[in-house]
């Protein structure tokens, strides 16, 4: 597990790397494919979605697919940015001229992916739709019953109830910057308030730390609350071997930048398997509440 773990990050950090390095030079131009709105909900949704996968010269368009169609018109999807250790399905309920609307906190599951390198090459070896690919991958990674189980937790086939909906406003480029970044040594302070908080033991000795990455902006609610990523690196020596383990702290900001350290975080061990997680710390902290 801890393997896998370190392995999805260092995937994770590969991807933002590249794609920072490259958006300096030329910039993502914006997503040209045919789903506009299914890519926005994905952005909106997803806690890892930079809305871009990094190509060695230049940005391209996620894989973006419809899988199915109920009779109400939902769509289930499939949302995939190479090198970012998930293959996303989600399901949206509708859309206009303007907005995507979506159950915001159960819309989506992550399959995660052990060799992508694989998984990519795969597709691009074969001659079937996104569609198709990612339906043998479901198949091929044991996910047909967790996609049953989305489909009822978003009301697949049955009438449709706009009130349950959140909606975002469609667009061709995902929102990076926010407002608000905290500083090295406050991810750390944060990162030491929440392992004591849930337990995570960090071994007598290690060394905790948070310069190697930027944060990462995921998405905000309605009234400016952010939630963001940034890996914490524990690296444990000894005379022989230096081991260093990577952790990701999720944590959410208020619309003015102060947070609750004993409150607005968590810890993850993996880049997929997120989401009751993500919604019970979006609970927590007052998530498209009004202050």
């Amino acid at each position: 597990m801890k393997k896998r773990v370190l392995k999805k990050c260092l995937l994770l950090l590969l991807s933002l790397a590249l794609s920072l390095s490259v958006l300096t030079a030329c910039g993502y131009r914006g997503f040209k494919g045919e789903h506009i709105d299914l890519y926005t909900q994905a952005q909106h949704t997803l806690l890892f979605a930079d809305g871009y996968s990094p190509g060695a010269e230049a940005l391209f368009d996620p894989l973006v697919d419809v899988l199915e169609t109920d009779t109400y018109g939902r769509r289930l999807y499939v949302y995939y940015e190479v090198y970012s250790g998930s293959l996303d399905i989600l399901v949206s309920q509708s859309s206009d001229s303007e907005y995507v609307y979506y159950y915001s906190d159960i819309c989506f599951i992550n399959i995660g992916i052990d060799n992508e390198d694989d998984l990519y090459s795969d597709y691009l070896n074969k001659d079937k739709t996104v569609a198709a690919w990612a339906q043998s991958k479901i198949a091929e990674y044991g996910f047909t019953e967790a996609i049953k189980t989305l489909k009822s937790e978003n009301d697949w086939d049955a009438p449709k109830n706009d009130s349950k909906a959140e909606k975002a406003l469609i667009k061709d480029k995902p929102d990076h910057e926010g407002e608000y970044e905290l500083t090295e040594d406050e991810c750390i302070e944060l990162f030491l308030i929440t392992a004591e908080r849930c337990g995570y033991v960090i071994k007598e000795g290690a060394t905790v730390d948070a310069s190697d990455y930027t944060h990462h902006y995921a998405h905000s609610d309605r009234y400016g609350r952010e939630l963001r990523t940034v890996v914490i690196s524990i690296k444990t020596e000894t005379p022989k071997v230096i081991t260093t383990e990577n952790v990701i702290l999720a944590f959410i900001l208020e619309p003015d930048g102060s947070y609750d350290k004993n409150s607005c975080a968590v810890i993850l061990e993996d880049t997929t398997g997120y989401r009751d997680t993500i919604n019970k710390l979006k609970t927590n902290n007052n998530w498209n509440k009004e202050n």
